[in-house]
């Protein structure tokens, strides 16, 4: 029955479904670089760093609030939430492979840096051995009958790890601007407000330029919100030369970040800019109270600030949150360090 349903067409908002050891997160992973739809790995919803995870009401918090997103990619398992993700998605991916395939799949992803799960796996864990061994008499029939009963999905159900990656060679790369989202603990699961805001990532011989805020030592990327009827790209040179004092050009947009706390969207979308000239600043009466400066810092030292967003979570939500953004931002974009010009 479903493989009859088979089809190149691919909708804006996907579950991929399967046995743990299957790929799922590997294969929506490709899926969201192929086509730049924001990307959710329920695992990382669910699961801390500390290896302890988070309530069940605040997890399902976090999942109405990415299906009520007009985009999205959501990979995982988590059984209770089959009929509520079945119900709002429009496509379907179910890697329905044998037994001995998931295992030799766990197996294979020991002491690997995952992206969805904040740790490295360095042993088998018995619960999940047992969940595979599980898996074809408990969850596979669910998952099969509720494609049945949604004859009106998009449904891909592969067999194999080749038919799934011929799948995917299939698809058509999107000139599209990638699109992540990031899910706050306070979300409330609905949002009424929409703010929105240019960024621009400028960097020259290896340094990036970020804004300084003295009083409380926060960096970040040159930004801020739109203002009247100006388009992204125009906010973002606004808002480097203000807070900078750096004219720049600006490429289109490269990148979409949306963020969710209580009732907020946050829009935020990164240009790259290059330096054309230099101006007066102007900064805002906020902006000169913390001290602001425009500092140019090696990459790899700003990635590195940026990285340890996760120790501000207890002391300064502000910018625990500025700096995930930041990190995810300039590490999505694996953005090259650019070798200094040699001088004679």
């Amino acid at each position: 029955m479903t493989e009859d349903r088979k089809t190149q067409i691919l909708g804006k908002k996907i579950i991929i479904l399967g046995c743990p050891g299957s790929g799922k997160s590997t294969l929506a992973r490709k899926l969201h670089d192929k086509t730049g739809i924001p990307l959710f790995h329920l695992d990382s919803l669910w699961w801390k760093e500390d290896r302890t995870h988070i309530s069940r009401e605040l997890f399902d918090r976090k999942l109405e609030t990415v299906l009520r997103s007009e985009e999205w990619i959501i990979d995982g398992d988590y059984s209770r939430t089959y009929e509520t993700r079945f119900a709002h998605c429009d496509t379907i991916v179910f890697l329905d492979y044998d037994e001995e395939e998931c295992l030799k799949g766990i197996a294979e992803r020991i002491g690997r840096k995952r992206p969805d799960i904040p740790w490295n796996e360095d042993r088998p864990d018995p619960q999940l051995i047992a969940e595979v061994k599980n898996y074809h008499m408990e969850k596979r029939p669910k998952v099969l009958d509720l494609i049945g009963k949604h004859p009106d999905k998009q449904v891909m159900v592969f067999r194999t790890r080749e038919q799934a990656q011929a799948w995917l060679s299939g698809i058509a790369e999107e000139n599209a601007v990638k699109r992540i989202g990031i899910i706050g603990d306070n979300c409330s699961g609905r949002w009424n407000r929409i703010r929105s805001a240019s960024r621009g990532i400028v960097i020259s011989e290896g340094r990036i330029l970020l804004c300084h805020e003295t009083e409380t030592d926060t960096w970040m990327i040159p930004g801020g919100g739109l203002e009247g009827n100006e388009n992204e790209a125009d906010c973002c040179i606004r808002e480097t030369e203000e807070e900078t004092g750096y004219l720049i050009e600006v490429s289109p947009c490269i990148l979409r970040i949306d963020e969710y706390y209580e009732k907020w969207r946050y829009v935020s979308f990164y240009f790259k800019g290059t330096v054309i000239g230099t101006c007066e600043k102007q900064l805002t009466e906020r902006e000169a109270r913390s001290g602001m400066e425009a500092v140019w810092i090696p990459l790899e030292d700003a990635l590195a600030i940026f990285a340890e967003h996760a120790s501000y979570a207890d002391t300064d939500e502000m910018k625990r949150g500025i700096y995930l953004r930041e990190c995810l931002a300039l590490s999505s974009l694996s953005v090259p360090l650019e070798k200094k010009r040699e001088t004679d």
